[in-house]
């Protein structure tokens, strides 16, 4: 390939990123994991199916959580507390094709949902409810 055509393909690397103020995954994120954001709710919430940064707004913007998340084949698991982000939603990278189940505990209601990461799967998960105990 000549130099002619190396040095606007290198440029244009560093430029669109910028252009579309993060809205571009690049190839070596995406080769790292699945992208999925999740948004608990308690009484708000959307149909979505991928998630839009920036237009997808959930109910608990900043909140706290604490969370509770395993791949059905045992080889992922995490828990702690996150924060949601200013739109409501928790995002995470996570390996692909697997499936997921997430628990999520806000103000002493929890919810338990589960999600897939398989090619063309659904990335904004917002069908996790949080309840009050029974």
């Amino acid at each position: 390939m000549s130099r002619r055509f190396i040095v606007p393909l290198f440029i244009l690397t560093l430029v669109l990123p910028a252009v579309f103020s993060g809205a571009v995954v690049s190839p070596a994120a995406a080769q790292q994991g699945f992208y999925v954001a999740v948004a608990p709710y308690v009484t708000t919430t959307h149909p979505c199916t991928y998630h839009a940064k920036g237009s997808c707004q959930a109910e608990l913007k900043s909140a706290a959580l604490r969370f509770w998340l395993r791949s059905t084949d045992g080889t992922v698991n995490r828990a702690g507390t996150v924060r949601a982000g200013g739109d409501g939603f928790v995002e995470w990278w996570l390996p692909h094709n697997k499936e997921y189940v997430v628990t999520f505990q806000y103000e002493g209601k929890r919810g338990t949902g589960s999600f897939v990461s398989y090619p063309k799967s659904a990335t904004c998960i917002t069908t996790i409810q949080l309840t009050a105990p029974r």
